[in-house]
């Protein structure tokens, strides 16, 4: 009997290093610029009016290419997984980010958005029964430790008041982000990532237009496409091509390949990313204080990545 080529695992293993790195890198990178761009495109559109037409055109986009290229039909339960994935990481994560920033200032929301890794840690000792290590927990402290020295809370809202429903629309939206990170491992996915994904953004899309529907956004919006702004389209656009496309793609891959815990540690790193994007293409400054944050989180991360699975 030949003696197996090791080599070819080594390689594989290289590859598939390359791929969480990189896609670690998108979603870090690209949702920590998404805030700014929601905030821009909410000049012109209404939350779910906003999520519809976003998820909707991606994911149409998306199932065409996997239709394109020869992909099978999605099977039933298949349908119904996409759905729930969709509800949850998208209905309930992206809308809740959406909705809160009308009323809660972008800085307050990215710390609420830290929430999530905590939901999942929660979750996962709920289900798993295992308790998760002291690093685990001294990583999510100091995660929320890092954002608080980021973030100059006095001055998060002008009248020194937070809006209760807003925080309370990034809370329920980050427990979904949660619980579908947690459901990806039991979803019946379909073979082909495209057709997955492309699946999971329609769905949310159009919950997200019934939505528009039932509140009575609808009206408003369709009327507001003609008289939306220029910058609120190019946001648009790029939450649609960047933020659902490419990172959400990297972050399913991610759910599929890495533990939720550590694929969570995108709500820590985001708020730095938002900073630093913020010095290098507005020339916000970069203070000591800022400077500490961003060590803090790194420190925060690589407790949580290097922290024994439960």
């Amino acid at each position: 009997m030949e003696a197996p080529d090791h080599s070819l695992f080594k390689k594989e293993d290289k590859v598939n290093s390359f791929k969480i790195l990189l896609s670690f890198a998108l979603v870090y990178i690209i949702w920590g610029s998404t805030y700014i761009a929601i905030k821009f495109a909410l000049q012109s559109f209404q939350p779910f009016f906003m999520g519809g037409i976003r998820f909707t055109f991606a994911g149409l986009l998306m199932c065409l290419v996997a239709i394109f290229r020869g992909e099978r039909p999605p099977q039933m339960k298949e349908l119904v997984s996409a759905t729930i994935l969709g509800t949850l990481l998208l209905v309930f994560g992206s809308t809740g980010v959406a909705l809160a920033e009308k009323t809660v200032a972008t800085g307050l929301v990215s710390l609420l958005v830290t929430s999530v890794p905590i939901y999942i840690v929660l979750l996962q000792w709920l289900f798993s029964g295992k308790r998760p290590s002291g690093k685990t927990w001294l990583g999510l402290f100091m995660g929320i430790v890092g954002l608080s020295l980021l973030l100059d809370l006095d001055s998060l809202d002008k009248d020194g008041e937070v809006d209760l429903f807003g925080a309370t629309c990034v809370l329920v939206g980050a427990f979904g982000s949660a619980c579908g990170a947690i459901y990806t491992r039991k979803a019946v996915n379909h073979p082909s990532q495209v057709y997955s994904v492309g699946m999971q953004m329609l769905a949310a899309g159009l919950i997200l237009f019934v939505l528009s529907f039932l509140t009575g956004e609808s009206g408003h919006s369709w009327s507001a496409l003609a008289n939306a702004k220029g910058e609120a389209w190019l946001a648009l656009a790029y939450l649609a091509v960047f933020g659902s496309i490419v990172a959400f793609s990297a972050y399913v891959y991610l759910l599929q390949n890495v533990t939720p815990s550590r694929v969570a540690t995108y709500a820590y790193v985001n708020p730095i990313v938002a900073v630093f994007l913020g010095w290098l293409w507005n020339g916000e400054a970069l203070t000591p204080r800022v400077l500490l944050s961003g060590l803090t989180v790194l420190f925060a991360v690589w407790l949580i990545n290097t922290a024994r699975r439960a």
